[in-house]
């Protein structure tokens, strides 16, 4: 009795209608119900070894449908990117990877999106705190190298000598 006189009440109804209208702003909506991701993985056991496989899983309707523009544009740059990481031409590095790259969203701290809600950035991405900054140290030490290489390509076309040498620069 209890629940139907709460369900019922003006102060649930208010509470409803605030979720809604959040849910509504929410530009890739979850279709996985109440067991979500780890329902899903647990039915899809072995199809895909990788969390944007089991996100476009979720995002489709019963019909396998994306319905969602939103959801094709993202579901078009995965298949994209995962192109490019297999020739090589695209590197995905810790929570910098197919996902979200596609979602052009960073991942939220504390959960990893196209997991169950128990699984921790640190378990999914083996990333303690030294391996993230290795891992920009190395981008930052390719960035450097590329910079310098075309450095030299400019300098090489002009005729011209760097008047600091790029291979001395720290």
């Amino acid at each position: 009795m209890k629940f139907v006189q709460y369900r019922t009440s003006s102060q649930f109804q208010q509470l409803s209608d605030r979720g809604s209208e959040i849910r509504t702003n929410n530009e890739y909506s979850s279709r996985g119900g109440r067991d979500g991701y780890r329902k899903l993985d647990q039915e899809m056991t072995g199809k895909w070894e990788r969390r944007d496989g089991l996100w476009l899983e979720q995002q489709m309707g019963l019909d396998r449908e994306l319905k969602n523009p939103a959801c094709k544009k993202a579901s078009e740059l995965i298949m994209e990117y995962n192109t490019q990481e297999s020739q090589g031409t695209f590197e995905s590095v810790g929570t910098n990877d197919v996902l979200s790259q596609a979602l052009s969203r960073p991942e939220h701290k504390g959960r990893v999106r196209g997991q169950s809600k128990f699984v921790k950035p640190s378990q999914y991405f083996n990333l303690s705190r030294s391996s993230k900054k290795d891992n920009e140290v190395q981008s930052m030490r390719r960035e450097i190298e590329e910079l310098k290489a075309l450095v030299r390509g400019l300098c090489a076309n002009r005729d011209v000598e760097p008047s600091v040498d790029p291979k001395n620069v720290p």
